[in-house]
């Protein structure tokens, strides 16, 4: 066993744990070219279905917040489908592939539904916006004085 480890580790890997770690000279860009140049009979025989979404949320911090919302939606573990979103400006770019065209078309339906709730709900909580100090004040007055009013009336004192 022990020549097998060093025979192993002269190759560039090294087995730890029953898991074969490789080490590779070549620089991440040219690994990630060569992986996708090597064809195995799965993926020849399974191809990808893939489209490619862009939606105008009309804000870049509209589609932001989107963006961040629709990512913590996962897939569900049965689907082979892959999402990637990102934005550019106040658009929404989300690339969806499948192995399979089913999951494909069930993940961008899912991914419409929750794109419109999460701008519906981007527009309602958007349209609140914080008192300025002055009428939290007046408000408050105005509860003081109502207050002062009612003990007034409930104590027979108009």
């Amino acid at each position: 066993m022990e020549s097998k480890k060093a025979i192993r580790s002269n190759v560039g890997a090294q087995k730890v744990d029953d898991v074969v770690v490789e080490f590779n000279d070549e620089s991440d860009e040219e690994s990630e070219v060569k992986a996708e140049h090597q064809l195995t009979s799965s993926t020849v025989s399974q191809s990808m279905h893939s489209a490619v979404i862009r939606i105008d949320l009309e804000s870049s911090e509209a589609a932001a917040m989107i963006c961040r919302t629709l990512a913590v939606d996962k897939e569900p573990m049965r689907s082979t489908a892959t999402r990637i979103l990102s934005t550019e400006g106040s658009v929404l770019v989300v690339n969806i592939s499948s192995t399979d065209r089913k999951y494909l078309q069930k993940s961008v339906d899912n991914l419409f539904d929750m794109c419109d709730l999460a701008k519906q709900t981007y527009d309602i909580v958007g349209g609140y916006e914080l008192n300025a100090e002055k009428e939290t004040i007046a408000r408050k007055k105005k509860r003081t004085v109502r207050n002062s009013n009612l003990s007034v009336v409930e104590n027979g004192v108009p």
